[in-house]
């Protein structure tokens, strides 16, 4: 098989950026933080896309684009067990700044970085994740309340 195809190498950084997965990896079953994932999937799902979308799929590259396939439907129909969503009624998003360790929220103009928070009744607010994007914020917030059947709110940015 060649191992310089689109859909191989896409294999190999999988394994290199989640070691913890691998269980030929000296690093096997240890944690993964679920936001590092969520943002490496968003940039990685547009080219797994394109690769199983591909018509004809090219025939060397068939296995490797069996076991994308296989991953991608994983990606698909994973739930999250880690998000409790135990009593939560609301899931915000917001446009955030850090200096020094101490994170603001701000108008999504100049955000560096957009969070998305659970919201309890009586409890206040607790970030669950960070990201890159306003873009990956929301579809995971949007992820989350499709399963708890919440409603996602912005705080300073508009949700579309």
């Amino acid at each position: 098989m060649n191992d310089t195809t689109p859909a191989m190498i896409l294999l190999r950084d999988i394994l290199e950026r989640f070691p913890q997965a691998d269980p030929e990896s000296e690093f096997y079953n240890e944690e993964i933080d679920g936001c590092d994932a969520v943002n490496y999937l968003s940039k990685i799902i547009p080219e797994i896309r394109t690769l199983l979308d591909a018509d004809p799929i090219p025939t060397p590259d068939n296995s490797a684009l069996e076991v994308l396939r296989a991953a991608w439907f994983f990606i698909e129909d994973v739930t999250d067990d880690d998000t409790n969503l135990e009593n939560v009624d609301t899931i915000e998003i917001a446009g955030c700044t850090d200096a020094d360790g101490i994170v603001d929220v701000i108008n999504e103009t100049d955000a560096e970085f957009f969070s998305t928070y659970t919201h309890r009744q009586g409890e206040g607010v607790e970030c669950i994740c960070d990201f890159n994007s306003k873009a990956q914020a929301v579809e995971f917030a949007k992820a989350l309340a499709i399963r708890g059947g919440i409603s996602v709110i912005g705080n300073l940015c508009a949700i579309e």
